[in-house]
């Protein structure tokens, strides 16, 4: 598989900088993380915002709603 990519710069073109470790580490960890993030957040975000009508179900002992007394 790496016989058939190119490992030299193409003419004309400036040559590419090798990553240090801490752009490898960002890129590979970081770029997932904070993906991960993102989707527990649009996720996760219904529950956290969620308006009173949400809580106040008839199992919930601590509902203020008066007609389930």
């Amino acid at each position: 598989m790496f016989g058939l990519t190119p490992l030299e710069t193409l003419p004309g073109w400036p040559e590419a900088a090798n990553p240090s470790a801490l752009e490898s580490l960002a890129l590979f960890l970081g770029v997932p993380a904070a993906i991960f993030a993102v989707l527990v957040v649009l996720i996760m975000a219904p529950s956290w915002f969620g308006n009173a009508r949400d809580a106040a179900t008839p199992d919930n002992p601590d509902s203020t709603d008066a007609s389930n007394a």
